[in-house]
């Protein structure tokens, strides 16, 4: 029993281990997830109810366009989902030596001119500068909102919006728009890898009068490619408005055919569900030269009268609604009144010269911003061509260098070549003197030793000691010996 039960607690520490690493595993994975998530803009807004004041309030932000999209009178589904494998393959597409994205060998920009039309985005010339300020002090809105809050948490802002809405304060109305603002920098446009915002975005929103003379599209973007150029080794830790990437692509690419071609903001027009795994794979990596869009997005005339509309603060639809409805229920008013009331309406209505006078000044105005945006931009490409130049004219110089080494090694190399056929000349001929000497000695000495054993051999003869033959023997011994002991070939003649 006791071995049973052992072994039924290591089964139970198996899977528990087990459990704890597939858990670990999945905080691993859900780490990893981008927080720029255009649906939870549309869920959250679905899911609110605004009424007249709630509306003409959230007409004075930037962001009206998207918003009258999501909201349930002019409900449009958004056929999307988060296409993580597919942000993380267009951020591969980004070339750092270019400053640009290359896709099928034409290089990109992501402009503020995206983000103003793929998301309706109303700008103004101002810049904005986003830092991580402390939180603010003595801001009404702030106090109101978030007095104990120590931060712009996703859960604050929720919490906020809900309270604004069900109240009927004379700010209440005002804090919902400044409320969905944040919420929507924090989940959306500026999403960074915490679940909070900094602080320095209450001066953005706080003024709903002048909120959209602020740049919010170039502030969008340029957030966007800084974490982009900064983590592009690692496009998990981008951060920002990561989601309109993969609008970006549809839009500057001919891959895929819009859904409604006439939609705006331009994220209505596309279907971004079932795009596959491998997308890199099928629509990056093949992508001819003609099917890629280099050029700016040009703007329709649609388009340019909706953003001119919203720029003016005009007054909103509801209100001129109700306002058309009561005056056709009420009595035909006297001459008097109805006299005054019309001096009413052309007083408090812009006129068609000074709208167009707006319309003009507010064009103007983003003329010049982009005219000095290209301008810098022209100058950075002149200081990064001066820099390559630079480089270039090193590499050149270094080239020469290397060349004249080469060409010096080899001088040397044919200078000790010469040298050793020289040495192996004079070697030969020292060789050759040496043995034309020796063979001469031997010679002389050949002579010699024929002379030496012919007499000694006739002494032998005439001694009687031997017969001739005998001393033609001995003689020829004699002079192998010798030869032998000199270590050369002996004549041939001195052996006969």
């Amino acid at each position: 029993m006791t071995k049973v039960r052992s072994l039924k607690k290591k089964e139970s520490d198996k899977s528990s281990k087990k459990e704890t690493s597939s858990k670990k595993d999945n905080s691993k994975k859900t780490s990893n997830q981008y927080r720029s998530n255009l649906l939870g803009i549309q869920s959250l807004i679905s899911g609110l109810h605004f009424r007249r004041r709630h509306k003409n309030s959230l007409q004075k932000t930037p962001f009206w366009f998207m918003y009258k999209r999501f909201m349930k009178d002019d409900h449009v589904e958004v056929k999307t989902r988060k296409q993580e494998h597919v942000i993380r393959d267009v951020v591969s597409t980004y070339d750092e030596s270019k400053g640009c994205f290359v896709l099928g060998k034409k290089r990109i920009q992501l402009t503020d001119n995206d983000i103003t039309l793929i998301f309706g985005v109303v700008s103004g010339p101002r810049t904005m500068k986003i830092g991580r300020n402390k939180k603010p002090v003595d801001v009404p809105f702030v106090d109101r909102r978030f007095g104990n809050s120590k931060n712009l948490k996703s859960t604050n802002i929720k919490a906020a919006i809900q309270q604004a809405l069900e109240g009927e304060g004379d700010d209440d109305a005002d804090d919902v728009a400044r409320l969905m603002m944040l919420h929507t920098c924090l989940s959306l446009f500026f999403s960074t890898r915490a679940d909070h915002i900094p602080w320095a975005f209450i001066k953005f929103v706080n003024d709903l009068d002048n909120v959209k003379m602020y740049n919010w599209s170039k502030a969008i973007s340029d957030n966007l490619m800084d974490s982009i150029k900064k983590y592009k080794k690692s496009p998990d830790k981008v951060a920002g408005c990561v989601t309109v990437l993969s609008y970006w692509f549809c839009e500057h690419t001919n891959v895929f055919n819009p859904v409604h071609s006439s939609m705006f903001p331009r994220f209505l027009k596309w279907d971004l569900k079932g795009w596959p795994n491998d997308f890199k794979t099928k629509h990056i990596r093949c992508l001819h030269f003609d099917q890629v869009i280099d050029c700016n997005l040009i703007m329709t005339e649609k388009e340019r009268a909706a953003i001119d509309r919203q720029r003016l603060d005009s007054e909103s639809e509801s209100e001129d609604d109700s306002t058309s409805i009561s005056s056709e229920s009420n009595q035909v008013p006297s001459a008097s009144s109805n006299s005054s009331s019309s001096n009413q309406n052309v007083n408090s209505q812009p006129t068609e010269g000074s709208i167009s006078a707006i319309t003009k000044l507010n064009e103007a105005l983003l003329t010049i911003d982009r005219l000095e945006k290209e301008r810098d931009e022209a100058k950075q490409e002149s200081q990064k061509l001066k820099h390559d130049n630079v480089e270039h004219e090193k590499q050149i110089a270094q080239m020469h260098g290397e060349l004249e080494e080469l060409r010096k090694s080899l001088l040397r190399e044919k200078e000790l070549k010469n040298m050793l056929n020289s040495d192996i000349n004079f070697a030969i001929d020292s060789d050759n003197q040496s043995y034309e000497n020796n063979a001469a000695g031997v010679g002389e000495k050949e002579d010699v030793i024929k002379v030496a054993d012919n007499d000694y051999s006739k002494a032998l003869v005439i001694r009687g000691d031997v017969s001739p033959i005998q001393a033609s023997q001995v003689r020829n011994n004699h002079t192998k010996v010798f030869v032998s002991s000199l270590e050369i070939s002996p004549h041939p003649k001195s052996i006969e």
